[in-house]
């Protein structure tokens, strides 16, 4: 039924307010929320309610890093934030409470994860332009300003840590000084951290 009625799925469907409401509750939701987007994708439904993630279904990356094709790795990216929200030893406890408590709300985290390489092979900075696809979406999506900044942001700066970490000396004052003044507060560091190693166990 799914595929057979996907074709409905169009610009008014995309722009209803109750429509983004459900799509946000899925987020929200304390089940299987990476199961659930696996499956819309295998539908394609996932691919038409965000055109540009159709884009980057079966896209390759031709890298040392990635054995997944962008979807893949985007929904790997997912299922590894769902994966943290839970107490496991493989993760930061007190990381896994936030969210749990709501102060890292998770919605975020998945909607950062679904954006943060949508634009790859467009050309340019697939940071850059899947940050400006986040923000379009998420004030589609009547998020407040704070939240759609923030999920913009991630997606802009997913690399930062990762390249810092890998690329950079660390023992170096200047360094972590330069990080510090570019995440700007510890709620930033937090939701960054997550899709850092998130990211990172994705490929």
């Amino acid at each position: 039924l799914m595929r057979l009625y996907r074709d409905k799925i169009d610009d008014n469907f995309r722009k209803n307010y109750e429509v983004n409401e459900l799509f946000l509750d899925l987020l929200r939701s304390k089940g299987n929320v990476p199961l659930q987007l696996k499956r819309m994708s295998r539908h394609g439904i996932l691919g038409a309610y965000i055109p540009s993630f159709s884009d980057i279904i079966g896209k390759m990356q031709y890298d040392l890093f990635h054995m997944y094709t962008v979807d893949v790795h985007t929904l790997e990216v997912i299922q590894n934030i769902f994966r943290f929200s839970n107490d496991s030893s493989e993760f930061d406890y007190l990381l896994s409470a936030k969210i749990k408590n709501g102060d890292i709300k998770i919605e975020l985290l998945y909607l950062a994860a679904l954006f943060h390489d949508i634009a790859k092979g467009r050309g340019g900075s697939h940071s850059e332009l899947g940050a400006e696809d986040a923000r379009v979406f998420c004030k589609t999506h009547g998020l407040s300003d704070q939240n759609i900044k923030l999920v913009s942001w991630l997606v802009m700066n997913h690399l930062l840590m990762s390249t810092i970490s890998q690329k950079k000396d660390l023992s170096d004052p200047d360094v972590i000084r330069d990080f510090s003044i570019q995440t700007g507060g510890r709620s930033n560091l937090d939701y960054l951290y997550i899709l850092t190693i998130a990211d990172i166990n994705g490929t």
